[in-house]
């Protein structure tokens, strides 16, 4: 049974719906945490660098423990679809409360306030993640199919992206009040009308999808998964790819403060912004067509390659020029919008490679490890960027400097262009010529 047009546009709509969220915590948290609204100086811009570092790492670390209990889940609802209605309403609160830290509190109660919120959120989001892009193996049976539904998909979450990025903070300001800068009130009615949204699309991946070749294996085991991963070498090596790639997050993560040391206008990160979404939504369109002909590890390894070239040219080109700035960043969303369908297509071939070869179902199992990496990057890049921002003396209110804006600048733009060229080492081992094995067992059976 192969997927449906309703099919695919529910589980592109669900993606949109929960990047929205993903995008305004992802993007808009740091800016968030620096401004006034929550007022944080040197030390707790340090302290909340260090936390939010940790906890990403142990929200990649308890992915595969999702994946084992996906990969356990049995209802007549499938073993995925379930998680998704039974996370939708708590991520949306959690993200409310996010961004609603009471101005009363001190520093101190500040810091404990947002952490306990976000690691229950943290908890949340790999409970729906995990899930959701294990569905992406169960669409089809097709490995082109799917590499298509998920080049969609990828397409849809750039639109939602685009969305949150480009009019997050303005929605913020406009429930400010008049005031000219997001107030707490405001962010807070930001983020309660983007998440509400953003889980209410999440649900069509519920409600109008269906997994294919349900399998259940109630013995699986947290070793299971560890004897799965290590014996997965293409699976292995995406890993371990992706996150050296990290760099690659890093405007994402650091963009809008990014605009306002060295721009001095966070409104400007509006433009950097809309070229980012642009370049990831042809990219994420016309990804298929170029691994169709070419194969995921030419196709990863020459975005890689690419990518390197383009982040050296963006430090070169400098902060200066903002057209110039504005280029440079378009083509970096193209190649990163490649780099994500690609991952994610590899990773569903990992899930027929083992199926294949041990008639053992694992999506829960590979599709924790997309999601681990992409935390493990975003952790990396954020440990980076705030290390940076404590080492040249930022906090909320501090005069900006020459020296500020300057290494601000080349932590979104030489360290990309060295994390890509490193990543590229690991692809020159993926066996491409499995894929090809796989799908004729696939057509096989």
């Amino acid at each position: 049974m192969d997927i449906t047009r309703k099919e695919k546009a529910a589980f592109a709509l669900a993606g949109a719906g929960q990047n929205m969220v993903n995008t305004l915590v992802g993007t808009f948290l740091l800016t968030y945490m620096y401004s006034s609204a929550v007022g944080l100086t040197k030390e707790g811009v340090a302290a909340l660098g260090i936390f939010i570092t940790a906890s990403k790492i142990w929200d990649a670390v308890n992915d595969p423990i999702m994946g084992v209990v996906v990969d356990k889940t049995h209802t007549r609802f499938g073993k995925l679809r379930p998680y998704i209605l039974i996370t939708a309403v708590p991520i949306a609160v959690l993200t409310t409360l996010i961004f609603s830290i009471p101005q009363s509190f001190n520093e101190t109660m500040k810091l404990v306030y947002f952490a306990a919120v976000y690691l229950i959120w943290e908890t949340f989001y790999t409970l729906c993640d995990v899930p959701y892009w294990g569905l992406a193996a169960r669409l089809s049976n097709d490995p082109d199919e799917r590499t298509k539904a998920i080049g969609v998909t990828r397409a849809a979450q750039m639109l939602s992206l685009g969305l949150v990025t480009l009019f997050g903070y303005k929605l913020a300001v406009l429930f400010s009040g008049g005031a000219e800068e997001a107030t707490s009130t405001g962010w807070t009615l930001a983020a309660l009308l983007i998440s509400v949204v953003g889980m209410g699309l999440f649900l069509f991946a519920f409600f109008f999808t269906k997994e294919k070749n349900d399998h259940v294996d109630e013995n699986v085991t947290l070793k299971d998964i560890f004897r799965t991963t290590l014996s997965c070498r293409p699976l292995l090596i995406v890993l371990v790819g992706s996150f050296l790639a990290f760099g690659k997050n890093m405007i994402q993560v650091a963009g809008a403060v990014f605009a306002i040391i060295v721009m001095g206008d966070e409104n400007l990160f509006m433009y950097l912004g809309a070229m980012i979404i642009v370049g990831m939504l042809v990219s994420s369109l016309l990804t298929p067509l170029f691994t169709k002909k070419f194969g995921n590890k030419r196709v990863m390894i020459g975005s890689n390659l690419l990518s390197v070239v383009v982040f050296a040219a963006m430090y070169f080109v400098g902060y200066q020029s903002l057209v110039g700035l504005m280029v440079m960043v378009l083509l970096s969303g193209i190649l990163g919008g490649v780099f994500m369908v690609t991952q994610t297509a590899m990773i569903a071939d990992c899930v027929d490679e083992i199926k294949g070869r041990t008639g053992q179902d694992r999506e829960g199992v590979c599709f924790s490890g997309l999601t681990f990496s992409s935390k493990i990057m975003t952790a990396a890049a954020t440990g980076v960027f705030s290390l940076i921002t404590v080492l040249v003396g930022y906090e909320s209110g501090a005069t900006i400097t020459a020296h500020m804006r300057d290494t601000v600048f080349l932590s979104i733009s030489l360290i990309p262009a060295v994390s890509s060229l490193i990543s590229c080492v690991p692809f020159f081992f993926y066996p491409e010529a499995r894929r090809q094995d796989t799908q004729r067992t696939a057509s096989e059976k």
